[in-house]
């Protein structure tokens, strides 16, 4: 999916709910199935969540701090509330109908190298403050859409942090891609278009490499990027590549 974005001009102002569609067509057109859609905080927008009826899809997204939530991770806290959650939005007002909500539940999850149960345990025993336990967790919006993946939180919070925590693999991937050294400085989007393709297609590489030479010898260590650019030779990697059979 990022590389369908990758190939998107994105213009100041224009409406990004249409390089969404265009994205699923492109999907269901090479026989993709999409079950999930797991989105960033910063696409926490009205238009984006309601696309999901439509399409019947799933939306998972880190929800925005704001007081509903606050109230809700308080009460976790303080032994009044359970880590399930109900939230809503307002939508839009129909005249002779009132205000409209997107109604979705919420699943309050720990962030990395933290667990709930120790957090609340910390904070009862008053060995964390209010604010810095609260500051370890946040609400994961679930929006049910789809029949055919997950339909409920309970008995699913173990898989459905699991798909999210995924998504964090590509923050890695672009943390990754920039130690190649390519600069992004460039205002053209004809040449940042240029540079993230080179980029993402010495990444692809680069995996590749790895996986085969994990297959080769899968107790031998992992071959890194330096070394991989060239940087350190662990694995005598220029011999690697010679004899690698593609």
């Amino acid at each position: 999916m990022h590389q369908l974005i990758a190939n998107f001009k994105i213009f100041k102002r224009q409406d990004k709910l249409l390089l969404f569609e265009e994205i699923l067509n492109r999907l269901q057109v090479h026989d993709f199935i999409v079950k999930y859609i797991l989105l960033d905080r910063g696409f926490y927008r009205k238009r984006i969540l309601t696309l999901r009826k439509a399409r019947e899809l799933t939306v998972i997204i880190p929800g925005c701090k704001f007081p509903q939530t606050s109230k809700m991770i308080e009460d976790y806290l303080m032994n009044k509330g359970t880590r399930y959650c109900e939230g809503s939005m307002k939508v839009r007002y129909i005249k002779g109908e009132g205000q409209t909500y997107l109604k979705f539940d919420i699943l309050l999850v720990a962030k990395r190298k933290y667990r709930l149960d120790d957090i609340k345990r910390d904070y009862r025993a008053k060995c964390l403050l209010r604010d810095k336990a609260s500051k370890r967790i946040f609400p994961l919006i679930v929006l049910f859409s789809n029949p055919r993946g997950i339909t409920k939180l309970r008995g699913n919070e173990t898989y459905i942090r699991g798909l999210y925590r995924r998504r964090w693999l590509i923050e890695i991937e672009f943390r990754e891609m920039n130690k190649l050294g390519f600069s992004f400085r460039l205002q053209g989007q004809d040449a940042r278009l240029s540079i993230l393709s080179t980029r993402a297609l010495l990444y692809n590489i680069w995996q590749v490499q790895r996986y085969m030479l994990q297959k080769k010898g899968p107790n031998s260590k992992a071959l890194e990027l330096d070394e991989f650019l060239g940087k350190t030779f662990t694995h005598l990697y220029f011999q690697y590549i010679s004899s690698m059979d593609l």
